[in-house]
């Protein structure tokens, strides 16, 4: 029923660009019960929710399956990680610019989703340390796995609103971003900076 549900309330939300008006009469459309909808969600969000989790886990999923990324450092698993991400929001990108909060990090929808994002990135952050990648301990890496919080929701709203072909724009920031990000604890952080600026100001300028 669950995959029912998520299947039609995003098929609505396609077509009428919008959220049904109430639970009551997107269940009397879909044939079913209002209990049978709070047996699986509390609201809309929920179901949305399910969603923008389930393209981290994917992300993760897709990862984990490759042989070479058991290899990779913490560098290129952050890369393998964006670059697999946008690609999977790219088959889904109408629901992306239709439903995706504009307030982020206010969005119940969303909380699903920066939980499984936060735990990745918790492993990601550890290796990176293990590594020599990172300088720091593991009491500072909170405080790194919030900075990719950050930089992860940065790069998603850059991306919804990228209209260069084939969203060309949104890879060279990811990679300018990650760089920084990796460089920024080290010296030539400056020069990583520098280059990011350079980047994005005409962008916010157009």
């Amino acid at each position: 029923m669950s995959k029912q549900i998520q299947e039609k309330y995003w098929e609505f939300v396609l077509e009428n660009g919008k959220p049904p008006a109430s639970v009551f009469k997107f269940c009397r459309e879909l044939g079913i019960k209002e209990s049978e909808f709070f047996n699986e969600f509390s609201h809309f969000d929920a179901v949305e929710g399910v969603f923008w989790k389930e393209l981290i886990t994917s992300t993760v999923t897709v990862l984990e399956s490759d042989e070479d990324y058991q290899n990779y450092d913490g560098r290129q698993r952050l890369l393998a990680f964006y670059y697999t991400f946008f690609e999977l929001l790219l088959d889904n990108r109408s629901r992306f610019l239709a439903r995706f909060p504009k307030h982020a990090l206010c969005s119940e929808s969303l909380s699903g989703m920066k939980k499984a994002f936060q735990e990745h990135a918790e492993g990601l952050i550890q290796h990176s340390l293990n590594t020599g990648e990172l300088t720091g301990n593991s009491k500072q890496a909170p405080f790194l796995v919030n900075l990719l919080s950050g930089q992860f929701l940065f790069l998603l709203d850059f991306n919804r609103k990228d209209q260069s072909h084939g969203f060309e724009d949104t890879d060279a920031l990811i990679e300018k971003s990650v760089r920084f990000f990796y460089e920024s604890l080290h010296l030539p952080g400056i020069e990583a900076g520098f280059d990011l600026v350079k980047f994005l100001l005409p962008r916010f300028r157009s």
